[in-house]
């Protein structure tokens, strides 16, 4: 019984030491090619240098940002983001789930007011527009083009 209790405890037990480098990238090419191959590789700020520098109207950049608010996903930037992604799409139910946590920017009500326009609800758009037009520049010109369409 004594070797059961004295020995065979630290018998059981094993201690390691991991050393390991995470890589760090600096050139944004390079960002950018693993962005579009492997995105679950790259910390959440290479996504975003990745992302700033991609064309937005690729696939590429989509799955970027999608990529972002799924490890953020109560990160209001990342929910703008991804509803102006799923807005161009034509998903607006995607759009309304990550408008819900887009919280209360100029931003977040200027995508809130474009989404009220997909969904043909002008009055809404335009009393988001009106909130946020002294701090985003397209909400005037947009504010404007609605009523003179008499929408």
């Amino acid at each position: 019984e004594r070797m059961l209790t004295e020995f065979y405890p630290t018998l059981r037990s094993a201690e390691n030491d991991i050393e390991y480098d995470v890589a760090t990238y600096k050139d944004v090419d390079e960002i950018i090619a693993i962005a579009i191959a492997t995105p679950s590789s790259l910390t959440t700020d290479e996504l975003n240098i990745a992302a700033s520098a991609m064309d937005q109207n690729s696939p590429s950049f989509d799955n970027v940002i999608l990529t972002i608010v799924a490890r953020e996903p109560n990160n209001a930037s990342a929910n703008i983001n991804a509803a102006n992604v799923a807005m161009r799409r034509g998903e607006l139910k995607h759009a309304e789930k990550y408008l819900l946590r887009a919280g209360n920017s100029a931003e977040a009500d200027y995508a809130r007011a474009i989404y009220a326009i997909a969904n043909g609800n002008y009055g809404e758009a335009k009393r988001l527009l009106r909130h946020v037009e002294k701090k985003i520049a397209h909400a005037s010109k947009l504010l404007n083009k609605l009523e003179r369409m008499g929408l």
